[in-house]
């Protein structure tokens, strides 16, 4: 008998995603007079910007397993 899965590939992915969101935002850049900066498209220009930079340990942390377990699922 094989090992007991604890997320599917789907809440993994969830999961993951909400740890991603956890520790970062994102925020609209604007130049020094306050306006939006716009790229060539005509579209207003948005940057991420991290809280903290993700890692293995506090991915693994938010997911509830080991990180050698989360090594081990990333790179299957």
């Amino acid at each position: 008998m094989g090992r007991r899965v604890k997320y599917t590939a789907q809440t993994f992915e969830k999961k993951s995603l909400e740890y991603l969101s956890s520790i970062r935002y994102t925020r609209q850049l604007t130049t020094s007079s306050g306006e939006s900066v716009i790229n060539e498209l005509g579209e207003a220009v948005f940057e991420q910007v991290w809280i903290e930079p993700p890692n293995t340990a506090d991915w693994a942390l938010y997911l509830g397993i080991s990180k050698s377990a989360l090594t081990t699922l990333y790179t299957e």
